[in-house]
């Protein structure tokens, strides 16, 4: 094993191109310079790492590459996972470490089992997600950090008062009414009526950014010379991506409306129950996509809940988070080119699917020097 500058330049440009690369897209959206956030000096010194010990340990085992390929590139993501898990701050760990150990999960799923053929998997394994988060969401949400529980208070179409009411009443037992709670002054069908109105407004803004990057900006070349999308296609789509947001907040309270019980926290779980029907509306594309990011928030505040219960220390935490990171990293990379192309290609510097082919792309130099971006599914 011999280092060499070809080795250290693969590594040092991954890195500053990684991690540069974020770093001036969050000045830009502040409008001002900034020191690099913790993400951006993480994700530059995992891809930095990375590299560099992939490709150290591919010169070593030249004469058996594709026995090792796999074993290899999986050793140096684990390390490196450790690296970039130990510069990120603490609340970003938690969403970072749950979309690992989610993707680590899928990867295994995908190889020992069968249930992505099942038909509507998605809606079925959201019932204990939906289930998990909501309930999180209305009677425990000190297990949200702010920015996590924004993120739900966010696309809901209900004031910020009436959600505190929720969570300051609901979790006690002791109201009279769940629909006082929720829309004071109002009849059910008043409020359900005017409640779609206004989620799907909420619903529209907040997808716009989202189709203007999957259906224009990662389609350019479609769209200049062909074939062109269909637009009705994507208006339609757009439309049911809006109405499932909407549905996933509606169809609960629907539920805590008409379900005619006082027993406050079994209602929240049938109303979470029934949220995951709001995927039947949503593209079937999309649908493990949606299931994927509401999954991370659910596995997040799991694991704060199972840390309570078992009384870890902060020490203990700290050691498990490395190393189900680690783990989840190793086996996400144990296969490669079965994650997203585009994001693998940068990781790698080189074609990922070249991995099986006996004249892969050059070892040590760099075939593929942006910023990472992300596939359509993952926008």
């Amino acid at each position: 094993m011999v280092l060499s500058v070809d080795m250290l330049q693969h590594a040092a440009l991954g890195a500053l191109v990684s991690g540069g690369g974020i770093a001036a897209a969050q000045c830009l959206l502040a409008r001002k310079l900034q020191q690099p956030s913790s993400f951006a000096l993480a994700v530059g010194s995992f891809v930095g790492v990375f590299r560099f010990l992939e490709s150290w340990g591919r010169d070593s085992n030249d004469k058996q590459q594709d026995e090792h390929d796999g074993a290899n590139s999986s050793r140096a993501a684990a390390v490196a996972a450790i690296v970039a898990l130990f510069l990120l701050e603490g609340d970003r760990k938690r969403i970072v470490l749950s979309y690992a150990a989610i993707e680590a999960m899928l990867a295994l799923s995908r190889e020992h089992t069968a249930l992505a053929d099942v038909k509507y998997i998605e809606v079925l394994l959201g019932i204990p997600v939906y289930t998990q988060i909501i309930h999180t969401w209305v009677c425990n949400s000190d297990l949200l950090t702010k920015a996590e529980l924004g993120v739900f208070d966010g696309p809901c179409a209900l004031r910020h008062s009436v959600l505190q009411r929720m969570r300051d009443e609901i979790p006690t037992g002791k109201l009279l009414s769940r629909c006082d709670v929720f829309h004071r002054g109002e009849t059910c069908s008043q409020f359900h009526s005017g409640y779609f109105v206004k989620g799907m407004k909420r619903a529209a803004r907040i997808h716009i950014p989202i189709y203007l990057f999957s259906a224009v900006l990662m389609k350019y070349k479609q769209w200049l010379w062909g074939p062109r999308p269909d637009i009705v296609k994507i208006a339609i789509q757009y439309l049911r991506t809006c109405a499932s947001l909407t549905l996933v907040y509606q169809i609960p309270f629907f539920s805590s409306c008409y379900i005619p019980s006082n027993h406050h926290r079994a209602v929240v779980i049938l109303a979470g129950m029934s949220g995951s029907l709001s995927m039947f509306v949503e593209h079937a594309r999309r649908r493990g996509t949606v299931l994927k990011a509401v999954a991370i928030y659910s596995l997040c505040s799991a694991a704060v809940h199972a840390a309570r219960l078992l009384k870890l220390t902060p020490a203990m935490t700290k050691s498990l988070q490395y190393a189900l990171f680690s783990a989840s990293i190793a086996v996400i990379f144990q296969q490669p080119e079965k994650q997203s192309k585009t994001i693998m290609n940068h990781l790698f510097g080189y074609d990922v699917s070249a991995r099986t082919k006996r004249d892969r792309a050059p070892r040590r130099r760099s075939t593929v020097d942006h910023a990472p971006t992300s596939d359509e599914e993952d926008a």
